[in-house]
C-alpha cells in the first residue's frame, strides 16, 4: 500500500516524469490533453480529464510539477495519507496488545 502511492506520487511528482506519465495516461485512455483545455477523459467511470491537464497548463505543469500533482489529486493523496496513518495506529496497537499478554 505505502510503496503503491509512493510510485504514485513519484511518476505525477517528478517534473518530467510526471508530465509524460500524465500524456501517457491520457493517450491510453483516448483522451486529449492540450492548452486549449481538458477533454473527456474515463477511467473507471470517472473523469480525469480536469486532473490530468493540470500538467498542461505552462509553467505548472513543467517546472511545478508536484504542485501539479497536488492540484489534479487532492484527495487520492489524502485519502492515501489517511489509509496510511490508520494502518499505522491499528499496527501499533497490535503490536502493543502483543507485547502486553507475553
Amino acid at each position: 500500500m505505502f510503496f503503491w502511492g509512493t510510485v504514485f506520487v513519484f511518476l505525477f511528482g517528478f517534473p518530467i516524469v510526471g508530465i509524460l506519465c500524465a500524456l501517457q495516461l491520457s493517450s491510453w485512455l483516448g483522451c486529449e490533453l492540450s492548452a486549449r483545455g481538458a477533454s473527456v477523459c474515463m477511467l473507471w467511470g470517472w473523469d480525469i480529464g480536469e486532473r490530468l491537464y493540470v500538467y498542461v497548463i505552462p509553467m505548472i505543469g513543467s517546472l511545478l510539477t508536484p504542485i501539479a500533482l497536488v492540484m489534479g489529486f487532492w484527495d487520492v493523496l489524502l485519502a492515501w495519507a489517511a489509509l496510511v496513518v490508520l494502518l499505522h495506529m491499528l499496527w501499533r496497537n497490535n503490536v502493543k496488545n502483543a507485547n502486553s499478554t507475553l
